[in-house]
């Protein structure tokens, strides 16, 4: 065979053996960048909803934390007192409590499977990792219920009278009604139960500082993979 020939061969061997691997790659990317946007959009979803339910969350706090600082004030005789209906569903208020549980798992996914390589922004995927080292770190939301237990619970079965539980909360657990109504006057001049507003209030105080921070945390991360989102769509 002549050199050229067999030289000829190979080259074209070569050339072909390029061009597979070539295509090869090219297709891996292409599909690549298809399962990033797959990514990409369960996060953004998934995110979307997180904020908007710390939305609702901070405003279901704000809510409460108003409450307390209302009676507050009833207490200590800076407002007149409401009639008992109004006492009713204002003590509720001020011992209820706001839950947040932000869900994960687009993000849990995307880091088990592995696929959090496939995120070509290194900013976004800090960020993502951020907000989640965040979330891990919330106060959990049994304090709350660990309150009520430890210091209303025991205070309200000392004041048999008290009758703050709105009726259909009443329904919903079978609780009857006392025979007797509050005794709103005694209650309002318990030094005990002014304190347990008090620290309720302190306690929401301390729980809505820390959604008030992670807040402009999770809104920036929306806008990032929404930018994320509309650069991959442009690229293709």
């Amino acid at each position: 065979m002549n050199w050229r020939t067999a030289f000829g061969e190979l080259i074209i061997v070569v050339v072909g053996v390029i061009i597979a691997l070539t295509v090869d790659s090219w297709w891996d990317e292409k599909q690549d960048r298809v399962l990033e946007r797959e990514h990409l959009a369960a996060l953004f979803a998934e995110t979307e909803t997180n904020l908007l339910e710390l939305r609702a969350t901070i405003s279901r706090l704000d809510t409460l934390r108003e409450s307390t600082v209302t009676l507050i004030e009833i207490v200590e005789g800076v407002r007149p007192e409401p009639p008992a209906d109004s006492m009713v569903e204002l003590t509720w208020l001020a011992f209820s409590y706001a839950t947040y549980d932000p869900v994960s798992t687009a993000y849990d996914d995307l880091v088990s499977s592995g696929g959090i390589r496939l995120l070509q922004d290194i900013e976004l995927k800090r960020e993502l990792a951020f907000f989640k080292s965040q979330v891990e770190a919330l106060p959990k939301n049994d304090w709350m219920l660990d309150q009520w237990n430890r210091i209303i619970q025991p205070w309200a079965i000392r004041n048999l009278q008290l009758d703050w539980l709105l009726p259909d909360y009443r329904d919903r657990y079978g609780i009857i009604d006392p025979v007797a109504l509050t005794d709103w006057g005694a209650v309002l001049e318990d030094p005990e139960f002014k304190g347990i507003v008090i620290n309720k209030h302190l306690a929401i105080t301390d729980y809505s500082s820390v959604f008030d921070d992670i807040y402009p945390i999770l809104e920036a991360l929306v806008v990032r993979l929404s930018e994320s989102l509309g650069d991959e769509e442009e690229a293709t």
